[in-house]
């Protein structure tokens, strides 16, 4: 996610980046209405060892279909 975006996460993943020590919350916010999140360093290494994501608009093309059947 980009910096102040409104995307969302759930419950499960922000307990699971939590516990990994990757985010953290700005409690000043209520959770109802969006608390953003902060990458502690450990999140801004990780995320930086993944590299940039890909394009969202360029969506990989599925696996070509087998036009041939297959006899043992």
């Amino acid at each position: 996610m980009a910096a102040g975006t409104s995307a969302r996460i759930t419950m499960p993943v922000l307990d699971a980046l939590t516990a990994a020590g990757l985010v953290t919350r700005d409690v000043s916010v209520s959770i109802h209405s969006g608390q953003p999140l902060l990458l502690t360093p450990a999140g801004r290494s990780t995320l930086h060892a993944l590299g940039e994501a890909p394009d969202a608009g360029a969506a990989a093309a599925p696996p070509p279909v087998s036009r041939h059947r297959h006899t043992l």
